[in-house]
């Protein structure tokens, strides 16, 4: 193999490795292995190196890798079906129990999308359809995902200080910090004048985060004294889904 083509070769085999990570479904270093064609070792080596730039981890204790914080980072699309089915029911619940606006919410880069939503039966209510996107730094559910990603993953994707008009990577650093101590993410009409929010993600047995549950409202419904009661039934529906995931993917 002459010295031009092997970096293009190396290069191939990371890009078909990374295809393999479109679901969140561990993968073990057999399968990688037999899917390229490769000896072990080799394979090994790659893994350990997009291990090392974190677009893969490896499950503590075995050889079973699965998608990394950096694949997230891009953007990287994996199969949210399983998480949609698993939380549609959950979103209804919330709904019943508050009369308010539930909605399953998904990273991806520095925005957050809707992939779910259950609206609320009250007359004046707060729309997000499915597949709308908004800044992940400035609603809850975006929050309350920033707040699990490595330091340096966040600082890629956030690489300037200003973030929009009043906002600083400086303030969503500290803000991100509160976040890991209370275990939710709050949005104070920041993406939407007169829209209140809280938002907490959903972790599953790997650590990952999958996506974030959101219930918002205006500001008058779900004043920000009522921020805690409604986190603490987005964290009980959080564990339920991250328990219900857990035991269709074993």
């Amino acid at each position: 193999m002459s010295g031009s083509s092997a970096p293009i070769e190396s290069a191939s085999r990371a890009l078909r490795l990374l295809r393999l990570f479109t679901t969140w479904r561990p993968v073990r270093l057999s399968e990688v292995s037999v899917a390229l064609n490769l000896p072990a070792s080799t394979t090994h080596r790659l893994l350990v190196t997009l291990q090392a730039e974190g677009y893969v981890l490896r499950s503590s204790g075995t050889r079973r890798y699965f998608a990394g914080p950096a694949l997230l980072e891009l953007g990287w699309l994996l199969d949210d079906g399983p998480l949609r089915v698993a939380a549609t029911p959950h979103l209804r619940r919330l709904v019943e129990e508050y009369g308010e606006c539930a909605q399953l919410v998904a990273l991806r880069g520095t925005s957050i999308e809707v992939l779910e939503a259950v609206d609320s039966p009250r007359q004046v209510r707060v729309g997000r359809p499915a597949g709308r996107r908004l800044p992940a730094h400035a609603v809850s559910g975006g929050k309350a995902m920033l707040a699990l990603l490595p330091e340096e993953v966040l600082l890629r994707l956030y690489p300037e200080e200003r973030l929009s008009p009043g906002r600083t990577r400086t303030d969503l650093r500290a803000e991100l910090s509160e976040v890991r101590v209370r275990g939710y993410g709050a949005n104070r009409s920041e993406a939407e004048p007169g829209i209140h929010g809280v938002g907490v993600a959903i972790v599953d047995h790997h650590g990952r985060s999958r996506g974030a549950l959101v219930m918002s409202a205006p500001a008058a419904r779900l004043p920000t004294g009522d921020f805690p009661v409604v986190a603490q039934a987005l964290t009980k529906a959080a564990q339920e889904i991250t328990a219900e995931l857990a035991a269709r993917e074993t």
